[in-house]
């Protein structure tokens, strides 16, 4: 440890960041004990003295409390797994795809039987064929059957759960009634979904449904109007990444400041 103290710390930190995710306590409690022996009798070997095994150990304890610190807290929704309720929330966002919309929302009550709770929780509903225009912001009163979004099958593959939990998302609710009931106030990102609405629509108007599709892609990172054909053919000769946003996204932004600077014709500052 004397020679390279930094790199060991720095490993030591990293194995309690790998340890944090795991849920059940008292397998987490096992774990760190043997990691701990393990680390002890080989470091034994090493001639490395108590008092470094300790700050070692020290740094993985401080990977753990950091990792569970960052982790998104637990989903009281998920309680209700399987039970159609009542719910109403406000809309973070929607996408709308071939077969449905969904409509991320932060939760502010639920209710079931004759449970009512308040809380503050994200969700994904799910709307099967019916659609609901909403901006963000918006309110809405819902009822339908909450479930858990599908894991990933093989080990290594992406895990669509795990992604959403990062988000702080646990759940989806299969929408069986849905009505908007109070709109939302002024804001930015109101504004930018409006502007964003009517300039896709724009391009469905004046193009093909296709060329309508690609670019309104390319320009908004949008691939929810791209057919599922489509979608795989874009993979399969390695240019999806085109729809994502990038920095050619970075270089429109800089180029409409360019020009609105240009034509306000500032005068350089004098150094």
């Amino acid at each position: 440890m004397e020679r390279q103290p930094l790199i060991i710390v720095v490993i030591c930190f990293i194995a309690g960041l790998a340890l944090a995710p795991l849920s059940d306590t008292k397998f987490l409690v096992a774990a760190l004990i043997g990691l701990s022996l393990l680390s002890y009798l080989i470091l034994r070997k090493l001639n490395v003295s108590v008092s470094q095994f300790m700050i070692m150990l020290g740094f993985i304890t401080a990977g753990v409390v950091w990792g569970w610190a960052g982790l998104p807290p637990g989903s009281t929704i998920a309680n209700f797994e399987g039970q159609t309720v009542k719910m109403s929330g406000k809309v973070i966002q929607s996408a709308t795809y071939a077969n449905r919309q969904e409509i991320w929302l932060e939760i502010d009550m639920i209710e079931a039987a004759t449970k009512q709770i308040h809380l503050e929780e994200k969700s994904i509903v799910v709307l099967y064929e019916k659609s609901l225009p909403v901006l963000p912001g918006d309110h809405i009163k819902l009822r339908g059957e909450v479930r858990l979004p599908a894991s990933g099958g093989n080990v290594g593959e992406f895990d669509y759960s795990v992604y959403l939990q990062r988000k702080g998302v646990f759940t989806k609710v299969i929408v069986d009634e849905i009505a908007l009931f109070r709109q939302g106030t002024p804001s930015f990102n109101r504004y930018v979904t409006i502007i964003r609405k009517e300039t896709t629509d724009k391009f469905f108007t004046v193009l093909a449904e296709n060329q309508a599709a690609v670019i309104s892609g390319i320009l908004f990172g949008d691939t929810s109007y791209l057919d599922k054909s489509d979608k795989e053919l874009y993979k399969n000769l390695g240019v999806m990444h085109v729809f994502a946003v990038s920095g050619m996204h970075v270089s429109y932004i800089t180029a409409l400041l360019l020009l609105f600077t240009t034509k306000l014709k500032l005068k350089p500052v004098e150094s």
